[in-house]
């Protein structure tokens, strides 16, 4: 491997580990409330109209991740379900009558809940 190569090949390391740590590092929190919020979720095998597995309320942070809640919801399930919780689940909330998929990572509970006290979500595991 040529030198140009190995520069470039590092350059892009480096650049994928910087965009992994933003996405892995707790946002700040943009008041300096302590309230948390209360999430309602669903846990459904397959769809959104699966059979449910769980259904369990946390009180959390704002500033916590979708990643995170998953993370901490799929607590609730046998081993088996929680590993596809944890590594697969997708988050969904009802607004105006439909379902919306939410990525796992970026997210907050600040921006699910629009800076509310409580959401419900579903979270489907496949």
């Amino acid at each position: 491997m040529r030198q140009s190569e190995l520069t470039t090949a590092f350059n892009k390391d480096k650049d994928r580990m910087a965009k992994l740590n933003a996405m892995l590092t707790r946002p700040q929190s943009r008041d300096n409330t302590t309230a948390k919020v209360k999430v309602n979720v669903t846990i459904c095998d397959g769809s959104l109209n699966g059979t449910e597995l769980a259904i369990t309320s946390v009180e959390e942070e704002p500033s916590m991740r979708l990643l995170a809640l998953r993370w901490s919801v799929a607590g609730v399930l046998r081993l088996e379900e929680m590993k596809r919780a944890r590594t697969t689940g997708t988050f969904f909330m009802q607004t105006d009558g439909k379902w919306s998929q939410f990525p796992a990572m970026h997210p907050t509970l600040a921006e699910i809940a629009d800076h509310k006290s409580e959401a419900t979500l579903r979270l489907v595991v496949p």
